[in-house]
């Protein structure tokens, strides 16, 4: 099984498509009329393509959704199944909107295609969420309409619908028909998404939780019902995420380097019998950020990528971005590379909050990534080094990709293989993988 890594983040082309990356075209769905950069009205232009959603199967064919941007929904979505070689061998459209959609994803599942989709809004103002069946060879085989945003897991849908009553959050879970086998909701807590643990895990999926200034851990058990709950946070300024990894929850917390300049940077495990609880996390420097997702990677470790607080009170002062894999053999506090992204430690050209990509990793223990290159004068379009490393912490390779702002819608997709596939200006590229991986997990 494989995955995509899909973003819309943001930059600006004065460009058709990337310098420097002709070598890696595999093919040009628009001729120039899909800049991925928007103008100053900061949206793409009415009718102009998209591509909301990219991912791979075992084969290293691509699937790709294109829709018209309509305002604010995406209109006329196709499904289009393209060679390794990036040629169109079909197209399918039945099923995909039966109204408008605002984000689609794609998951494999037993030999067939699940293409998702979200849209507002439920009588009770929740999101509403899409689902339809494709079969690999491009039959629209089934669809179903759900309450909430959709997962897949094994053979259940998990769904989390937040409606605007103000009671919190509903989370469901459901057979892949659609009947319903539990629903979750305690009155007061918003739960942002959710993990699984899998076969090994004490319990069967953890979310964070936030009821009103107190942020939590909220896991539940196979059935539905609560198992656990723990307190992460009391304020909302505190930042942190959740992954679930070889049947264990892991708590990123980031240090408030910001506002009360306070905190911890730190990795613990969800649990009152955690062999690495809160009483023994892992921590990282107080003058570093972290940037972007916790992504796992092969062997059972995790990756982060920090940044430099400059100048930082470890005395270390600027310096590059870091990507770090940590864990390995079920010790979650054994480092198991640290290495030195391209890209420098200076404030003028790494600022702290460039249009970052990553880190994701996969099976065979590529990660990808991406760091600050240049920033140009104006201090809004950035020059980012896009780079691959391997499961021994070595540098594979380094692009560039140029003119990249907030607003750059970019499609971003790795296959099982390791190839790395990039839409951009309505191009599809292709940078070729090194290794063999099973799955790309983001």
């Amino acid at each position: 099984m494989m995955l995509l890594a899909l973003l819309a983040l943001s930059a600006n082309s004065a460009f058709a498509a990337i310098p420097g990356w002709d070598r890696h075209k595999l093919t040009d769905f628009c001729n120039g009329t899909c800049p991925s950069t928007p103008d100053s009205s900061g949206l793409p232009r009415y009718g102009q393509s998209l591509f909301p959603s990219m991912t791979a199967d075992s084969e290293g064919r691509l699937y790709i959704i294109s829709a018209k941007f309509g305002g604010a929904y995406l209109d006329a979505p196709k499904l289009t199944c393209y060679s390794p070689a990036g040629e169109a061998q079909w197209t399918v459209t039945d099923k995909l909107a039966p109204g408008p959609q605002s984000a689609y994803w794609m998951q494999f599942h037993d030999d067939a295609l699940y293409v998702q989709s979200s849209s507002c809004c439920s009588p009770q103002g929740a999101t509403k969420g899409h689902i339809v069946k494709v079969s690999l060879n491009g039959t629209a085989l089934s669809s179903l309409d759900v309450v909430g945003s959709p997962v897949i897991v094994g053979d259940l849908i998990y769904t989390i619908a937040t409606p605007d009553t103000g009671k919190g959050s509903i989370v469901s879970a459901m057979s892949l028909s659609g009947k319903v086998l539990w629903t979750y909701n305690d009155g007061v807590s918003r739960f942002s998404y959710l993990e699984i643990g899998g076969a090994k895990s004490q319990y069967n999926l953890c979310m964070p939780a936030q009821a009103g200034q107190q942020q939590s851990v909220v896991c539940l058990d196979n059935k539905g019902k609560l198992a656990h709950s723990q307190k992460v946070a009391d304020s909302p300024l505190i930042h942190w995420d959740l992954i679930a990894n070889g049947g264990k929850y892991i708590i990123r917390i980031n240090r408030d380097n910001s506002y009360y300049h306070k905190g911890a940077n730190e990795l613990y495990e969800v649990g009152p019998n955690a062999t690495f609880g809160e009483e023994k996390a892992f921590k990282f420097p107080d003058d570093i950020d972290f940037v972007g997702p916790i992504s796992r990677t092969s062997g059972g470790s995790l990756v982060a990528l920090s940044r430099p607080d400059c100048p930082g009170s470890s005395g270390m002062g600027c310096r590059p971005d870091h990507l770090i894999a940590l864990g390995q053999d079920d010790n979650l506090a054994k480092m198991r590379w640290n290495i030195t992204l391209p890209g420098a430690g200076d404030l003028a050209v790494n600022p702290g909050y460039p249009p970052q990509f990553g880190p994701y990793g996969s099976s065979n223990g590529m990660v990808f990534t991406s760091t600050v290159k240049k920033l140009h004068g104006d201090n809004k379009t950035y020059d980012m080094w896009y780079s691959a490393i391997d499961q021994a912490g070595t540098l594979v390779w380094k692009e560039t990709l140029s003119n990249m702002q907030d607003l750059t819608r970019v499609t971003y997709g790795a296959n099982a293989a390791g190839d790395f596939h990039v839409i951009f200006d309505g191009v599809l590229y292709k940078v070729p993988a090194r290794g063999a991986a099973k799955s790309v997990y983001v």
